[in-house]
């Protein structure tokens, strides 16, 4: 069950949003990482989704070769991912990966949306190693960022949330990027021809086009898909520009700050128990030492 306190937090709400659409001083401080989650994700699967519909419909390429193709993302997204870790493991500023991710993405998402019926190798392989590079360095960094911060007891509950939202995310926008796609690809359908059934069209899936229609048909449906396609991309592009708006909604923090033991007088508080005081550093650990004023 999510913890009702955990969702007023500034920083995971914004690191949250981040991922769903690409710091808890008890957790994370203020409630910003939800919209970086739920925006970045948003983002991601659109692109991951409608990439291999571009290589099997404009491409003609069957559904494994179409998964072949979208290898530069996958491979580079992973790989990122664990440099990031690495890097932000002794670095400790995490926002400047969700910065940099994020611009990246939508760089790679405008590069991709120059795409044409004339795949080109260059560009598709390109946008994809860029966009991977922007996913890697920031879809985790959240997570780790919403651990780092949060309270031993809250650590779950934190991860519980910030996953949510980023599941969410995907699940929402690929949704409605599916709507964008079909409404694109019918208006478009109908603005060539009246004549033409979008719903059979439709039915016949994009890899199997070219055994069902034939010439100037051919020609319009490809159209029509191509516009479907930059529709949603134009959706993965605002995302993508949307995690980068919702990243600045958390504190710039290092992860690397903790609470410094402090030593107290007479070793006890008000109820008797050992009493912690005071600063931060950058330590690993959280002490607690009492003394004797004796």
């Amino acid at each position: 069950m999510a913890v009702p306190r955990l969702l007023l937090k500034r920083e995971i709400v914004s690191l949250s949003l981040f991922n769903c659409l690409y710091d808890t001083s008890s957790l994370l401080t203020d409630s910003g990482e939800l919209t970086h989650y739920f925006s970045l994700a948003g983002s991601y699967f659109t692109f991951v989704y409608y990439l291999p519909i571009y290589f099997q419909s404009i491409g003609n390429l069957s559904a494994a070769a179409s998964a072949v193709r979208n290898l530069p993302l996958i491979v580079s997204s992973s790989g990122f991912g664990i440099i990031a870790g690495v890097i932000l493991s002794a670095f400790g500023y995490f926002h400047i990966f969700l910065w940099a991710g994020s611009v990246l993405c939508a760089v790679a998402g405008g590069i991709l949306y120059t795409l044409s019926l004339n795949p080109n190798i260059a560009k598709y392989v390109c946008g994809q190693l860029v966009f991977g590079i922007g996913a890697g360095l920031c879809l985790q960094v959240p997570v780790m960022a919403g651990q780092a911060f949060a309270k031993p007891e809250d650590t779950a509950s934190v991860t519980a949330i910030l996953l949510f939202f980023q599941t969410l995310g995907g699940a929402i926008f690929v949704s409605v990027a599916q709507s964008i796609f079909t409404n694109s690809l019918i208006v478009n359908l109908l603005s060539s021809s009246p004549n033409y059934h979008a719903s059979d069209i439709i039915s016949v899936g994009a890899d199997d086009l070219r055994a069902h229609f034939f010439g100037t048909q051919l020609r319009d449906i490809l159209d029509a898909y191509m516009a479907g396609l930059r529709a949603t991309w134009i959706l993965g592009i605002a995302c993508a520009g949307a995690a980068l708006l919702s990243s600045f909604g958390s504190k710039v923090r290092n992860m690397r700050q903790q609470i410094t033991p402090t030593v107290v007088e007479n070793g006890t508080g008000p109820d008797g128990e050992c009493q912690v005081t005071g600063s931060t550093d950058e330590t690993s650990q959280k002490d607690e030492t009492c003394v004797d004023s004796a």
